[in-house]
């Protein structure tokens, strides 16, 4: 198995792709202009509490107020076990109250970033817990031997009143590792109450780290992966969170030098562009088609056809095709939320228990927690994801104003990076000379935010010009050669 970690970065889009022998399994897209604020660590101010909501409304200095649930201010309660009654918000917190809050959902829709009081700090190997108290075992480690040497050394390694999960990179990990690592996010804590006692509310006092760091952090689980970056400072800021946390794997880091774009020479892109396609073709033939509404994500299997010979064993074949397809791409496009998949009907029961646990296995290594029901005698499967950023399809694209919601366009800075891209290929193939990109307002303006004309001529080494079409749809644009 070869596992890569490609990242592209321009001046308005980083996009980071998990690849496992040439298929994508994993994206992350962060527009320069709207970085995700999960993880971040702010002092609040309570703008209002709702007994009635069993949760208070929090400015953290967000766009939208955050919202905090009881449930997820059970800090402030003091010794309440994790599955105890947790007293009501008013009595947790009142309106004009300091509190110290963690954004454990981005926001979405007309909904604020989702709070929590129960700070965590994630590491390569463990996630530190300064609310919580002893260790949890990632689920994923299924080893009990492992399972048993992770918990004594652990144990010997926590204090009275600090906790820790025990991330899948764990396995194989030695005392030495375990200990640099918790004392590191130790530090991290006492700089964020450090922070939190000089700072008014609202105010960032922790930021997390940027997609890049994030993809050494989270992505890199084999003693073999490579991580090819195309530009220089992105590759310079992973090596120094990688010389801190895994010195080895600063030495499998390279700056990518090839022509072109980066995901472009490793065929990524048009597996890119598909997963903005609601259909999704199986090997066997038939296709899933993903449709997202404000309620629930709906994924309907379609045999288109393949029913020849024994009817239930097509049925069969193409539902495993699907469950496999489905986990992939719950993934990818970062749904989450409440999801029913409308199997085709199957008759037998041993045929469905198949297809569910198929489902299960390919989910678990999904990061984002996942809760499946059975399959139903109509071959509907109910099943939640938590929901943690925004979905890949809201980061790049936006309802279409033609059609009045029922497609989606790019939104002008995927619209801006694609329109950079173009030209870059354009001069690869005919270097030198003079090229005019065409594009709507708006599209022009994201690309002057981040380089002037002059600058992108020095960049690709021609003369550019950049000029506003009044008439072009906005998630169009041209090169056009002089």
């Amino acid at each position: 198995m070869t596992e890569e970690i490609l990242v592209n970065v321009s001046p308005i889009l980083t996009r980071v792709a998990r690849v496992i022998d040439g298929e994508l399994v994993d994206l992350t897209m962060e527009p320069a202009s709207r970085r995700s604020p999960v993880g971040n660590i702010y002092l609040g101010q309570a703008l209002s509490v709702v007994p009635t909501l069993r949760a208070a409304f929090v400015d953290v200095g967000l766009e939208r107020d955050g919202f905090l649930s009881a449930d997820d201010a059970r800090e402030l309660a003091g010794d309440v076990e994790d599955d105890g009654a947790v007293p009501p918000i008013n009595q947790l917190l009142r309106e004009g109250d300091s509190i110290l809050v963690q954004v454990a959902r981005d926001a979405f829709g007309d909904k604020g970033a989702r709070l929590t009081t129960s700070i965590s700090l994630p590491g390569r190997t463990l996630i530190y817990s300064p609310y919580r108290t002893g260790v949890a075992l990632s689920r994923r480690i299924v080893d009990e031997g492992e399972r048993e040497r992770l918990m004594s050394i652990l144990d010997g390694l926590l204090g009275e009143n600090e906790g820790v999960i025990v991330r899948t990179n764990a396995e194989g990990a030695e005392l030495q590792e375990f200990s640099e690592e918790l004392e590191a996010l130790r530090e991290v804590w006492r700089k964020v109450l450090r922070e939190a006692d000089k700072v008014d509310a609202p105010s960032t006092v922790h930021a997390d780290l940027g997609a890049v760091a994030k993809a050494v952090r989270d992505y890199v689980s084999s003693p073999d992966t490579t991580l090819l970056i195309d530009d220089a400072d992105a590759l310079a800021s992973a090596k120094s969170y990688a010389e801190t946390v895994m010195p080895s794997l600063a030495e499998r880091m390279s700056l990518y030098t090839g022509g072109g774009n980066l995901f472009d020479r490793h065929e990524l892109e048009d597996q890119v562009a598909d997963v903005l396609e609601p259909s999704v073709a199986l090997p066997g033939g038939g296709q899933i088609i993903v449709e997202t509404t404000a309620a629930l994500t709906a994924i309907d299997v379609d045999s288109k056809g393949r029913n020849r010979g024994n009817p239930e064993e097509a049925a069969l074949q193409t539902n495993l095709e699907a469950a496999t397809e489905v986990g992939r791409q719950l993934r990818l496009r970062g749904i989450g939320g409440a999801i029913v998949i409308d199997f085709i009907q199957m008759r037998r029961r041993a045929n469905a228990e198949r297809v569910v646990e198929t489902l299960r296995d390919v989910l678990r290594d999904d990061p984002a927690p996942t809760d499946i029901g059975g399959l139903s005698r109509f071959g509907l499967l109910e099943m939640t994801r938590r929901r943690v950023g925004p979905p890949l399809a809201e980061l790049i694209s936006r309802i279409c104003p033609t059609c009045e919601g029922h497609g989606q366009i790019d939104t002008p800075e995927a619209a801006a990076d694609h329109a950079l891209a173009m030209a870059e290929r354009e001069v690869e193939d005919n270097p030198g000379g003079a090229l005019t990109i065409v594009a709507a307002p708006e599209v022009i303006a994201v690309i002057e935010g981040v380089a002037d004309a002059e600058a992108l001529g020095r960049q690709l080494g021609c003369s550019v010009t950049l000029r506003r079409d009044e008439d072009m749809p906005p998630d169009h644009f041209d090169v056009v050669r002089a």
